[in-house]
Order: structure tokens, then C-alpha cells, then sequence
């Protein structure tokens, strides 16, 4: 993300927004979805009504203080000005409920993420995952359908750089 940030195929101003899918979700289908940096920019009211759509609730990111939003690939693009939409699984589990998923999450950080044990299991239900990528789907989908470009929200830090750079848009 760093490389393309840095030398783009296209302007960054002509980019509409970024979709950051950095993990899948493994433990089946959520209730919830997670948007971390929410609050950002407008890309929350696209997200908002696909997960709407999706019967699912947005929830904002529970650790703001560690900084995730500052440390995903969406980042680069984000300081070029581009918006960008991160979002992790829920925790609340269609089959399991709420604790069992915050239990299965905070396993996984703790135990596996980054870890030699961060390898694929047959075990795993992707049904959750198949929801995400929906849901990343159908934002990307609406955003191509949109007669304009998603904007940082006012006293956003990037939003002066997209404001800059969207004036070479046609």
C-alpha cells in the first residue's frame, strides 16, 4: 500500500476511497460489524446502510488508544487524502452470541495474530466472512454508482490534502 500510495497508477484525487479487507472473519456470521476509524469521514453513511441492509449493526472501534486506524495498510492512503472504510468482524455471533465472539476474538489477538499459528484451519466457518466481503462489495458497488467522492468530515487531519488533490478530479 505504501508503494501504490507513493507512485499511483492514477492521481490520488481520482480515487474514490479506499477498502481496507485485512482479516476475514472465521467464527461464522456476526450480528455486528466493526468500522475502525469511525467518525472519519462520509464513507460511515455508505457503510451504514449496507450493514443496515445486511441486518447488522455498526459498532465504532473498542480500542481507539492503540492506534489501529494509523496502522493498516488503508493508512497510506488515507495521508494522500483518499478515504478510507477499515472494518473488522463482529463479536456478536449469529450462533454463539456476543461473549463467545468477544472470546474467540480476544483468543485469536492474544494467541494466534502475527503468531506461527496464524495459519489456515479447516475448522473454520467462513460464513462470516462471506458476509464481509458482501458488505465490502456492496459499498464498493454503491461508491461506483455515486455522482461524487466520499470526503473526510470537517477537523478531519486529511481532509485539507483530499480538498487539494480533488481539484485535478474532472
Amino acid at each position: 500500500s505504501q508503494y501504490y500510495a507513493d507512485f499511483p497508477t492514477v492521481p490520488a484525487g481520482k480515487i474514490a476511497a479506499n477498502v481496507n479487507f485485512d482479516s476475514a472473519n472465521i467464527w461464522g456470521r456476526s450480528r455486528d460489524v466493526t468500522f475502525v476509524g469511525l467518525g472519519k469521514s462520509d464513507l460511515d453513511d455508505v457503510a451504514y446502510r449496507v450493514a443496515d441492509f445486511q441486518n447488522r449493526v455498526v459498532t465504532p472501534d473498542e480500542f481507539p488508544d492503540r492506534g489501529y486506524y494509523y496502522r493498516s495498510d488503508h493508512f497510506n492512503f488515507a495521508k494522500a487524502g483518499v478515504p478510507a472504510l477499515y472494518a473488522e468482524s463482529g463479536e456478536d455471533s449469529v450462533e454463539f452470541g456476543k461473549e463467545w465472539g468477544a472470546q474467540q476474538a480476544q483468543d485469536y489477538n492474544e494467541n494466534r495474530y502475527h503468531a506461527p499459528s496464524d495459519e489456515y484451519d479447516p475448522n473454520w466457518n467462513l460464513e462470516g466472512a462471506a458476509q464481509d466481503i458482501l458488505l465490502y462489495f456492496d459499498v464498493a458497488s454503491k461508491l461506483s454508482h455515486e455522482s461524487s467522492f466520499p470526503n473526510w468530515l470537517e477537523g478531519n487531519e486529511f481532509k485539507s490534502i483530499r480538498d487539494a488533490t480533488s481539484s485535478s478530479r474532472p
